[in-house]
């Protein structure tokens, strides 16, 4: 017998949190005096007394005398005295016992003790300040030693079980068993069991599951969930769900089955099974129970789990996939001839408008850059739930089912197994149509409505979601948690996204918006024997989601968004610029100051090194550049943020570089970060720091080289702390630039604050901005700010990213064939800046593609974007610099025009206002194009101030500029 766990999912935290916690060591020692913090425990229980001892030995000649303080952040007070006059002998030690209580607030988390001594030596003010760091731990919550959740009131309606708290657990092995906590999600330690929330996608088909695996270390067992609930008397009550096993990969055994039960416990305890199955299937298995003989009842829903016959857990990842309630007489699906109806329907009135000017509802006429498509919207019983939109030019056609909508996590509309759409309205309001989603009982809320309103701007069929007058809660309820286009009536051929990628044939896959990932708010895709297609969000989308097997490629995005579609009959790149005509994208101020400047980065190294590189970069000619100097703080890279300066090795050598960089001519840009902040940090405190749906504190970088944890800013609180930085800088070297770290590389977030209050990601994206426009301004010079990846929702504020720019493979593993491809550059091109394809090793992690490679360069001047390199000086540098600079800063001042594909996706050609011309051969044949033949990787650039490329001449691979 066997009892090995296989989980290829992120299993959620366990019951029992590590605190990680070392940080630089709690003592300080200068003049040969030392400050140190002793006794402090690894880990402090909040509800017991926190005892330490403060510590001052004069190792010197000479007596010192002072004060000591000492203090911890506001959820902790001291007993007795914070203060001490102290005067210690030479070769003497003094030290006092402290000690510290936690207030009611206190958090399982990380804490910091502070002691400050200043004195005298040689008329030079001395202050020591050791911080030491501890873990408090709140006392666990008591758990009952009977299972058993509290009632939830059920009304007619849907209700999904993922979304309905609070349920209770337990799990048993050999007769004995062992509640869980209420409310129980994540992994458990003694058994290994583990039930969580997650989103899985099987076979193209992603469903809200209970991701669970049983009992398996020490031994097999068993585990189950209840589901207190009191239905009402109307009926059917249908338990609806699909079951399946986790995929795993090639090469590793997968699960012999899972058995998935579902029992109810009446009101008089008797206890019944309704369903039974041994599932070993990695597809999704769909299942229903009728419940219609408990309604009127209270009774208690069990879920149950455990191993195959032959008690084996080897893999035994279960889901419970979407399981639903579905109660009183709800709305049938509909059927594939009522789908099949509409969308005919639709494409009629989309190919009359394309020919006229349309006059029926929800009917309207695109334009621009002299192509015309007409678009129809034909709700149906349940509105754009269950409606269809379609294009056409008349001779092509494309049409989607509807859109996907969840009103607080569950689905909305009877195509989806979801709440109920009372009755849609449509109507005209102004130059818009506008379709009213009443929708029926929510998760025990009142209802409300769901309001979608059509517009067409230019060749862009704009529909806006909202839900007028809704009051919402300090959770943020009711709020639209995901808005998705349907699956369309053919197939993706081809499909780019991210800063980019192209794909042929692309088989499923899921990708989180961010700068590393999605990176951009608009995709495409080429269908197959129809219309092109852009699709763009205003707000922040979560994700994108390819299930080529279902027709289906979109955008997934939480609250009251616009989503902007536009067709094309000359390719997704037609149509990206049409969706740039009307975005709105707005450049920063400092863009200007840094149009076609190279790149160069510099991670480690001394500063007066670096000064001399300066100098012979200079010699070199490669002055139209900015020099990023990362590794520079007061406490090393990424350490006890938001403390930067002065910088770690001394002011003076570090303008010495800084000098050297303005004798260049090069923008000096160092390295900073808002995202970190670290409890060891003077002012740390949880009310500036982002918190977890679940009420823990939101962690952010863990530095491993000190071992040391921080936590999340709330992205309005370090303002402070940044003006402070600015002004210290400003007055010590004077950069005229700025890299703030992280902000264009993970995306902007919901979240909550300590009081439990939510805040929609839109103030993620004002808080980020208003750190590089208070930054630019404090700074002045227009000071460049740059960041890293690069996604796109900070144009307007962001001037320049370091565009890390990964492998199509990293993303989509199934493809016919793929490339990078400059798809964010179609729509952000001379809004913000990019720099070539960001770092090298991000790049390609094999030197022969990263920094200087044809590879790397060919990718960088198809875009027009700006060049990049290590720096500041060095062979590779100055190649990347004479070959593209001159190019480069032709194309960055002007505008993309388009962009098409040769044979295939690995020969591309894109084509700049003034001009400007590249074509790029990133396939293995050799590509002759306007009088070149291009090896792989090598390009040919033209623009009205000359030519540069790497081509074959006289068999050999020859660069010229």
């Amino acid at each position: 017998m066997q009892h090995r766990i296989c989980l290829t999912a992120v299993v959620a935290a366990s019951l029992v949190t590590g605190l990680v916690h070392a940080f630089n060591p709690p003592a300080d020692t200068q003049a040969q005096v030392t400050l140190s913090i002793e006794g402090v425990p690894k880990e402090s229980p909040a509800d017991k007394t926190l005892a330490f001892t403060l510590r001052l030995k004069n190792s010197g000649a000479e007596p010192v005398q002072g004060t000591v303080d000492v203090w911890l952040n506001d959820d902790w007070q001291m007993t007795g005295s914070n203060t001490f006059a102290v005067s210690v002998e030479p070769g003497k030690a003094w030290q006092a016992a402290c000690s510290a209580t936690a207030r009611d607030r206190v958090l399982t988390a990380l804490y910091p003790i502070h002691a400050r001594f200043a004195f005298e030596r040689n008329n030079t003010r001395i202050e020591l300040h050791p911080i030491a760091v501890f873990g408090a731990v709140r006392p666990a919550v008591p758990t009952s030693a009977a299972v058993a959740a509290p009632n939830i009131d059920l009304a007619p309606g849907v209700w999904g079980l993922t979304r309905l708290t609070p349920h209770a657990s337990a799990w048993e092995r050999n007769g004995r068993m062992i509640p869980l906590p209420d409310g129980f999600d994540g992994s458990e330690a003694e058994s290994g069991a583990t039930w969580f929330r997650s989103d899985i996608d099987l076979g193209g088909q992603l469903r809200r599951c209970f991701s669970i695996h049983p009992p398996w270390r020490d031994g097999h067992g068993t585990l189950w969930s209840d589901y207190r609930l009191k239905l009402p008397a109307e009926t059917p009550i249908l338990l609806r769900f699909h079951t399946a096993v986790r995929e795993v990969p090639p090469g590793e055994r997968g699960s012999d089955g899972v058995a998935f039960k579902v029992r109810v416990l009446a009101a008089d305890q008797t206890e019944k099974e309704l369903f039974s199955r041994l599932c070993d299937a990695s597809t999704w298995q769909p299942a229903e129970v009728d419940l219609s003989a408990y309604a009127g009842q209270t009774v208690t829903l069990r879920l149950w789990n455990g191993p195959g016959p032959k008690n084996d857990t080897t893999c035994d990842n279960g889901l419970w996939g979407d399981p639903v309630l579905r109660i009183g007489a709800l709305p049938p699906p509909v059927n594939e001839a009522v789908w099949a109806a509409r969308v005919e329907t639709a494409l009629r009135l989309a190919r009359a408008a394309a020919a006229r000017k349309p006059h029926a509802p929800g009917v309207f006429r695109l334009t621009f850059n002299r192509e015309v498509c007409g678009a129809a919207v034909v709700p149906g019983e349940e509105g754009l739930t269950d409606g269809v939109l379609a294009f056409s030019d008349g001779t092509r056609e494309l049409a989607f089912r509807g859109f996907n909508v969840e009103l607080d996590g569950m689905p909305v509309g009877g195509a989806r197994d979801g709440l109920p759409v009372l009755r849609a309205e449509i109507a005209r309001e102004g130059g818009a149509w506008v379709i009213t989603h009443p929708i029926g009982q929510s998760q025990g809320r009142a209802a409300k409505t769901l309001r979608a309103t059509f517009r067409a701007d230019c060749g862009v069929l704009r529909i806006a979601w909202d839900m007028p007058g809704a009051a919402r809660d300090a959770r943020g309820a009711p709020r639209l948690t995901k808005l998705a286009l349907g699956p369309a009536t053919r197939k993706p051929l081809r499909i780019y996204l991210g800063f980019g990628a192209v794909y042929e044939a692309p088989g499923a896959f899921t990708l989180a918006y961010g700068g590393v990932q999605l990176g951009t708010r608009h995709i495409g895709a080429d269908y197959a024997d129809g219309l092109s297609l852009v699709q763009a969000t205003d707000l922040i989308p979560d994700r994108v989601v390819c299930s080529p097997g279902n027709h289906l490629f979109t955008l997934e995005t939480p609250g009251d968004a616009c989503f902007m579609l536009a067709p094309s009959r000359q390719g997704a790149y037609a149509a990206a610029r049409a969706y740039r005509a009307v975005c709105g994208f707005e450049k920063s101020p400092g863009v200007d100051g840094l149009l076609g400047r190279v790149c160069l980065d510099q991670w480690g190294g001394g500063y007066r090194e670096a000064a001399k590189d300066l100098d012979r970069a200079a010699k070199y000619g490669l002055g139209h550049a900015v020099f990023v100097k990362h590794d520079w703080q007061r406490w090393g890279y990424d350490y006890r943020l938001p403390e930067i300066y002065p910088p770690s090795g001394g002011l003076e050598p570090f303008l010495e570089m800084r000098e050297a960089a303005r004798r260049a001519g090069m923008l000096f840009a160092p390295h900073d970060n808002y995202i970190d902040f670290y409890p060891d940090a003077e002012g740390f405190g949880y009310d500036r720091i982002v918190f977890n749906a679940d009420g823990t504190p939101c962690k952010a970088w863990y530095n491993p080289g000190l071992d040391a944890q921080s936590y999340r800013w709330m992205p309005d609180a370090f303002m402070p702390w940044l003006t402070a930085n600015m002004k210290q800088m400003r007055e010590g070297f004077d950069p005229d630039a700025l890299f703030i770290d992280v902000f264009t590389s993970i995306p902007p977030f919901d979240f909550y604050d300590r009081s439990g209050v939510f805040h929609a990601r839109a103030k993620t994206v004002t808080g980020w901005r208003a750190a590089f426009d208070t930054s630019r301004r404090l700074l002045g010079h227009d000071a460049a700010m740059l960041s890293e990846s690069g996604h796109d929702a900070l144009i307007g504020s962001i001037d320049g990213v370091q565009a890390d720019h990964w492998r199509p493979a990293c993303w989509c593993t199934v493809f016919g064939d793929a490339d990078r491809t400059p798809w964010h550059d179609m729509v952000t091109h001379g809004k913000m800046i990019l720099f070539a394809g960001g770092l090298g090793d991000r790049y390609d992690p094999d030197p022969k593609h990263g920094y200087g490679s044809d590879d790397y360069l060919s990718n960088t001047v198809l875009g027009g974007r700006a060049p990049m390199c290590d720096g500041p000086f060095s062979r590779r540098a100055v190649m990347t610099y004479w070959l593209l600079h001159d190019a480069c800063d032709a194309l960055a001042r002007a505008e993309m025009e388009s962009h098409s594909f040769g044979a295939n996706v690995r020969q591309q050609h894109t084509a700049f206002s003034q001009g400007g011309r590249v074509w790029a051969n990133r396939g293995s044949n050799v590509w002759s194009v306007a009088g070149h033949a291009l090896p792989q990787y090598g390009f040919y650039v033209q623009t009205r101030n000359g030519e540069a490329g790497v081509v074959r001449l006289n068999g050999r691979r020859a660069g010229f500029a």
